[in-house]
């Protein structure tokens, strides 16, 4: 049977070509959204969803409200006398850089958060939290350089302190590396340096020209995170702190929004995959037709010594399966490199409303299995009249052009 019906993949021209394109397409779009939601779902799990996590409110600057009040230590004292606040954990942003041998990078510096800590993978003493003065806490990696090496090992990292309008200069500080924790989280972005609080202190205020000994109320926070005494209270302490002004979202309410775009991406997966397997029915169609156009005679000759119309139906459909094979592995090997060149370009950033985490966007198997299945189906499906119908062609009819 095998030397029966020839596997001439030309036959098919330009229609395969469209066939492996159009799967391709199709293939990178369904499993880079299953990527994403993927990706945003496990972020979701990483975070610590317990205890002080959710009765916390972030409190932003408003870059759209210049008489919106000052994220500095009045802002902490005010919002600490709230009725319901626990607690009141006031975050620095800077940066730094690094300028070694073999490491020359730019850092952005941030405080640990009480709340939601980085989660450390690797620590050079028993207990690095809470940071002290000239520790640092490092990412793994970042920017695919491996900082393990450094753990234990003190930096030299330079701060810019202004001295003018518009101009500064450089100030060396020596920083230990204690610990590194996992690229993924990205809290406050991706590849951030964690430092003590009076490092960033001296940092900023240095950044902003003032004195490092008594920067007082002058220096800004980047961000303030207020903790409500219980659960319950979280929202009366939210809408307290925007009474007076602040841009606080609580944490509860924040994670409660970001599922619905996972959602939305995943109904999206699923639509793109209802027209992907519509439009493999319709070229699984047109492939058998082009064949049986040139093969008519061809399906005549096996009627006449003796092949059943079952037995030629059959040879049809293995020829589909295989080529559906094809263009499956084809396709999801093609849609799997452009996932991951893309999940490189948007590592540890927020798409589609999820925080991603670290590269490479991995599709999950289920999708990589579905998706190496569904051409075959799809092709095979669509050929299924139409091979049935010159498979019941009469040896006489069959010789003719049909």
């Amino acid at each position: 049977m095998r030397t029966a019906v020839r596997w001439d993949l030309h036959r098919y021209g330009r229609r395969l070509v469209v066939l492996i394109v159009v799967t391709a397409i199709g293939t990178t779009a369904v499993l880079f959204a299953q990527s994403l939601i993927s990706s945003g779902s496990s972020h979701i799990e990483h975070r610590d969803l317990e205890g002080a996590a959710l009765r916390t409110i972030t409190v932003r600057t408003r870059p759209d409200r210049p008489d919106a009040p000052a994220l500095d230590d009045a802002a902490v004292r005010q919002l600490s006398q709230i009725d319901g606040v626990a607690e009141v954990d006031p975050l620095y942003l800077s940066s730094f850089a690094v300028k070694e041998l073999d490491l020359e990078q730019v850092f952005t510096a941030a405080s640990v958060r009480t709340v939601l800590p980085p989660p450390i993978v690797v620590e050079a003493n028993s207990s690095p939290l809470p940071l002290q003065a000239g520790d640092a806490l490092l990412p793994a990696t970042i920017n695919g350089v491996d900082l393990r090496p450094y753990l234990g090992k003190s930096l030299p990292a330079d701060f810019t302190r202004k001295v003018e309008a518009n101009g500064g200069v450089q100030y060396r500080h020596t920083l230990t590396v204690v610990g590194l924790y996992d690229p993924g989280y990205v809290e406050d972005g991706p590849g951030v340096a964690y430092l003590a609080q009076s490092d960033l202190r001296e940092a900023v205020a240095a950044r902003g020209g003032f004195s490092a000994d008594n920067p007082g109320a002058q220096v800004t926070y980047n961000e303030i995170l207020v903790v409500a005494t219980d659960r319950a209270s979280t929202g009366s302490v939210e809408k307290a702190g925007q009474a007076q002004g602040y841009n606080g979202v609580s944490l509860d309410r924040a994670i409660q929004g970001l599922p619905s775009s996972l959602r939305a991406l995943e109904l999206l997966s699923r639509i793109l995959v209802v027209v992907l397997l519509l439009a493999l029915l319709l070229l699984g169609a047109s492939l058998i037709n082009t064949a049986i156009s040139d093969r008519s005679r061809e399906i005549g000759i096996l009627k006449s010594i003796g092949f059943s119309s079952r037995q030629i139906n059959r040879l049809f459909l293995i020829e589909l399966a295989v080529i559906g094979a094809g263009t499956a592995v084809v396709a999801t090997t093609v849609a799997t490199l452009v996932v991951a060149a893309i999940g490189s370009r948007l590592a540890n950033h927020a798409f589609a409303g999820a925080d991603l985490a670290a590269w490479p966007l991995v599709p999950p198997a289920a999708w990589l299995a579905f998706c190496l299945a569904i051409p075959i189906v799809g092709v095979v499906v669509g050929g299924l009249r139409p091979a049935r119908r010159a498979a019941r062609l009469e040896p006489d009819i069959a010789l003719r052009e049909w």
